[in-house]
């Protein structure tokens, strides 16, 4: 019998509206209210298996902060990819980004030191209207190898970073998904 491969939705796929989240300064989870995120269960992730993330959202601002967005795995301080810190212009009002990430397990079976290789294009917005040229990430080569527990269940979710805490400095994520190609 052939084994086929397919691209399978990471469940549960968040129904409901994300909200604005603001007035942080350290990593902070994007997609907890409403506190649904894909679960990876454990063992599910084995050599060859692929990660398909894509998210798009909104970002304000007051004054002139800057702001990091990227997926986690696990846990807000496990990063699969994060994006440089990047400057926006004062009074942005709802500017668009998206963020689209790919990575391959390089590890057998599930393990304790399992590790994962991908590689992300974000899309920065310079406008309401316009995004920077995509920006690939991470930075670094050795930033695309990422080391997890591919034991144990795993949720999927959206991290930002911002550089001045204020209730006008948000990020929302309006559509998220996690795709797994075996």
């Amino acid at each position: 019998m052939a084994n086929y491969p397919y691209r399978l939705p990471i469940l549960p796929m968040p129904a409901g509206d994300y909200v604005a989240i603001g007035t942080f300064t350290t990593a902070t989870d994007m997609t907890s209210n409403p506190n649904i995120k894909p679960m990876i269960d454990g063992g599910e992730l084995g050599l060859g298996t692929e990660l398909f993330i894509e998210a798009e959202g909104e970002l304000s601002t007051t004054a002139s902060p800057t702001f990091q967005i990227g997926f986690w795995l696990g846990a807000v301080a496990n990063s699969l990819v994060l994006s440089a810190a990047t400057t926006y212009g004062a009074g942005a009002a709802a500017w668009p980004w998206k963020l689209k990430y790919h990575g391959k397990v390089k590890s057998l079976g599930p393990s304790t030191s399992a590790s994962i290789i991908g590689q992300a294009v974000f899309y920065s917005p310079t406008s309401l209207t316009a995004w920077s040229a995509p920006i690939p990430l991470p930075a670094t080569q050795a930033a695309r190898t990422v080391t997890f527990d591919s034991t144990i269940n795993r949720e999927v979710g959206v991290v930002a970073v911002c550089s001045a805490s204020s209730a006008s400095n948000t990020v929302k994520v309006n559509s998220f998904s996690v795709e797994r190609l075996n």
